[in-house]
């Protein structure tokens, strides 16, 4: 069995920080998190890639999981929810 990844500081598990980062309702995953975060910062599935040591076609999965999950059609509306979530949070 994996064990999941733990924040030493906090002691969260990666999917309880994304959780609390996103709340539950969006039921994406930590990658798919940190991927939409990155597209709210206008990388390309390449860029995304190479900063998360992942391969494009990966981001690319990521990516369509992302606007799926979210209902979404286009990269600026995950940038958009992004931008309100995280003002909403600070």
């Amino acid at each position: 069995m994996i064990k999941p990844t733990t924040d030493t500081q906090t002691g969260n598990t990666a999917q309880q920080a994304a959780e609390n980062a996103w709340g539950t309702a969006t039921a994406l995953s930590p990658r798919e998190c940190q991927v939409a975060e990155l597209v709210t910062q206008g990388l390309s599935d390449r860029e995304i890639s190479s900063r998360l040591v992942i391969s494009q076609r990966t981001v690319e999965s990521h990516v369509a999981h992302i606007l799926n999950k979210l209902g979404f059609s286009s990269r600026v509306q995950v940038a958009t929810y992004v931008t309100r979530r995280f003002h909403q949070l600070t």
